[in-house]
This record gives structure tokens, C-alpha cells and sequence, in this order.
């Protein structure tokens, strides 16, 4: 090759470089596949009732006429009228995808919709406020002697329980008890009031979002 031929084939490998960077480039951005059509898709929330700033783990499952699942990354769009949840989820190698509700301090009904390409589906997540009923066993103690305190929590008039490891804040105006518990998985949790060296009544008050009893 002679020198008056460089420009030339430097100018060549350049426009090949910039093609192929352009080329990865646009690769790097294609968007990601939504449902084929006649897929269908299947919506549910568990739980279906969560508390005041609860939260509830959507799953959506999506599969092709046969009942193959669609392709891995396959996008689905989310929205809720009542809470906040991720705008995009994208499924994995099985066509599941899943995504976290959050309610706020509203109470109602988070109608969730899912759609990827034609196929669309809906389910509901009632957001309710929690009860809770206190006790102590057993009731009267002596100074110096200790009283275990059990707090149940429930949501809503179905009385199911709150999530496990739902915190709980704990007072008393006598004698002393931790400042916070966590339910378990049947919406219980536990505390230990200590007398300390006092003699009166003691109001132990649990407190879990607006909800309290003493």
C-alpha cells in the first residue's frame, strides 16, 4: 500500500468502526418484549389485606397459547389506583414477574391492574386499619417481679392477623417494657413488663400505626 493510499484506507476502517458502534449501540438499546399475542396472563396479591403502610407481593404469570411461558425479560406493565408500585416488572425464565404494593396511610380498595401487550388482568388488595387487643398475664405482681404482655394484631372486621414481623410499639407509665415488638406469623407478639421496685397500676399501651389499646 502507498502513502498516498493511507488516507483512503484510514478513512474505510473509520466508517466500518463507526458502523459497528453504531450497530452495538443500537442493540444496547432495543426494548424489551412484551406477550405475543393471545397470551394469557394471571394477576394475584398476597396478602389480599394488608394494614395502614402495609405491603402486598404481586405475582403475575404470564404464558403462551400452549401453555409455554413467554420469553425471559418479557416487560408488564403495573399501575394501582390506591398505594405505589413499580411502573415495569419483567418476568424470569418461568414468565413470572413480581412487584411489591405499597400502601400509604389511605384506607380503600388498590385495584392493580397488569397488562403486556393484549393481555391484561386485575386484582384487588384491600387496605384496612389494624386492632389490636392487649393483655397481661398475669395481672397483678409483686415489686421487683415481671408480667408477660401479649399483643395481638388484626386487620380489618376479618380479624386476619398483620404480617409476621410487623413492629409494634410498646409504653407503660409504670415499672418498664421494651420500647418495640414484631409479630409472628399470627399477628401475636410478646413483652415483658418488669415491676421494678414500685408499687400502682401500670397502663401498658400498644401502639401500631393509628391503632392503640392500652
Amino acid at each position: 500500500m502507498s502513502s498516498r493510499d493511507l488516507p483512503k484506507y484510514f478513512d474505510a476502517a473509520a466508517t466500518v468502526l463507526a458502523a459497528g458502534l453504531l450497530a452495538v449501540s443500537l442493540t444496547g438499546c432495543d426494548d424489551p418484549p412484551i406477550a405475543p399475542e393471545s397470551s394469557m396472563l394471571a394477576i394475584s396479591a398476597n396478602p389480599s389485606t394488608i394494614g395502614i403502610n402495609g405491603s402486598s407481593v404481586i405475582t403475575v404469570n404470564l404464558i403462551r397459547t400452549g401453555g409455554r411461558p413467554v420469553d425471559d425479560g418479557t416487560e408488564v406493565l403495573l399501575s394501582t389506583n390506591l398505594g405505589t408500585i413499580p411502573a415495569v416488572a419483567l418476568t424470569d425464565h418461568r414468565g413470572v414477574a413480581t412487584a411489591t404494593l405499597q400502601a400509604g396511610d389511605q384506607e380503600g380498595t388498590a385495584m392493580v391492574n397488569a397488562s403486556s401487550g393484549s393481555a391484561t388482568s386485575t386484582t384487588q388488595v384491600t387496605v384496612a386499619r389494624a386492632s389490636l387487643q392487649v393483655s397481661a398475664n398475669p395481672s397483678t405482681v409483686r415489686p421487683g417481679s415481671t408480667s408477660t404482655v401479649t399483643i395481638i394484631a388484626t386487620i380489618g372486621s376479618s380479624g386476619q392477623p398483620v404480617a409476621a414481623g410487623t413492629e409494634i410499639l410498646l409504653t407503660t407509665t409504670l415499672g418498664e417494657v421494651p420500647d418495640l415488638v414484631t409479630t409472628d406469623g399470627r399477628g401475636i407478639a410478646k413483652a415483658t413488663f418488669d415491676a421494678q421496685h414500685t408499687l400502682g397500676t401500670a397502663r401498658v399501651t400498644a401502639r401500631l400505626g393509628a391503632a392503640a389499646a392500652t
